[in-house]
């Protein structure tokens, strides 16, 4: 119903759905760098957020749509509902969906935005920021796919990947495949709350592939 809130394992709290003139009341999730949380909608949906992520989203969906915002990063399970699409709301773009798993990624220092299909469908607008329009363009994904738009030229790529590398972190671990230095270092500084300066710049663009156990700690990792 939306009146109780659970966040990770053990934090739960009760609220109204409504406020004193009827209208839906909107809740903000911000994980802190170094942690990660998971949170169950009242749709029945469950959302995991990375570290340095925020969601807003209502206490209860009340129209015929269900509509979330998302900064940062996260991993999406949607309960199906065919009458009340589910919209995930970001910068530079919309995914909707009816019922699927899959992940958004748009952190302000990232040059790219990427959404990632596990499992259903979902379609992807893009804003044209020139004209003002509400879609440059749509596309839409199959499963094990993954679209990545370019923040500075618009442009988008969509191509297949193993899906199961990008949604390891909800678990608590991360593998790189073929990832530059610098990409894998901005990863770190989220998950440890620490910032990792890279002295020698001409090894930022070399790329590395391995596993990482972030329960390890940040010493032992890097």
């Amino acid at each position: 119903t939306g009146k109780d809130i659970s966040v990770g394992s053990s934090g739960s709290l009760s609220q109204e759905v409504l406020d004193k003139k009827k209208k839906a009341v909107f809740n903000t999730l911000v994980v802190p760098y170094g942690r990660t949380m998971k949170t169950e909608l009242s749709d029945g949906s469950t959302v995991w957020l990375n570290s340095g992520s925020r969601l807003v989203y209502p206490a209860a969906f009340m129209s015929d749509k269900r509509e979330v915002y998302i900064e940062g990063e996260a991993i999406f399970e949607v309960s199906h509902d065919r009458e009340k699409p589910f919209f995930v709301i970001s910068d530079n773009q919309t995914v909707k969906v009816l019922g699927t798993v899959f992940s958004v990624s748009n952190y302000k220092d990232d040059k790219s935005i990427s959404t990632i299909l596990k499992s259903g469908s979902v379609k992807i607008s893009f804003p044209d920021k020139a004209t003002g329009a509400a879609t440059i363009r749509d596309i839409k994904l199959s499963p094990g796919t993954r679209a990545t738009l370019n923040k500075n030229d618009q442009s988008v790529v969509s191509e297949k990947i193993d899906v199961d590398t990008y949604f390891s972190w909800r678990k608590g671990f991360i593998v790189f495949n073929k990832n530059d230095l610098s990409y894998i270092m901005r990863r770190l500084s989220r998950y440890y709350n620490m910032e990792v300066k890279i002295k020698n710049d001409t090894i930022l663009d070399d790329t590395f592939s391995g596993y990482l156990n972030l329960n390890e700690d940040v010493e032992k990792v890097l």
